[in-house]
């Protein structure tokens, strides 16, 4: 509720927006790879002629990266936007929103260019992201 009243609120409600938007065709980027692939590679155990083809073309085709590539393009702007929300709430709140608005999308950068370091990408968001909710829980009180 803080942040969607206080002085933020357009830029909150706009982040929150996109970063729901770009969750769902994030979800639906990974998780159609999740359902064909396995039965790709029975199929391929099977003898099936052609399979190795079929998996590059629809798991790891053009549309698999085109849509990949877009939803975590807008995921890092939605983080961004969001985080900028956060740290104009509250002066409490600035550094949590700094840290979520820088955290999101390394985090996402490291899954293509980087990924040795994103596990250390993602500790550092989710430590980020509880402390911004114990502060949030601290500021509703």
């Amino acid at each position: 509720m803080l942040i969607a009243h206080g002085r933020a609120a357009r830029t909150a409600i706009t982040g929150l927006v996109l970063t729901t938007i770009t969750n769902v065709f994030l979800a639906s980027t990974f998780g159609s790879a999740t359902f064909v692939q396995p039965g790709i590679g029975r199929a391929h155990l099977a003898g099936t002629p052609g399979m190795p083809a079929l998996n590059a073309d629809t798991a790891y085709g053009p549309a698999f990266f085109a849509v990949a590539l877009t939803a975590t393009f807008f995921l890092i702007v939605s983080a961004i936007i969001l985080g900028t929300a956060i740290a104009r709430t509250d002066r409490r709140l600035r550094w949590h929103g700094i840290a979520y608005a820088v955290l999101l999308p390394a985090f996402a950068i490291t899954g293509f260019a980087l990924q040795a370091a994103q596990p250390w990408t993602g500790f550092a968001l989710a430590t980020a992201t509880t402390a911004l909710a114990a502060q949030l829980n601290r500021l509703d009180q």
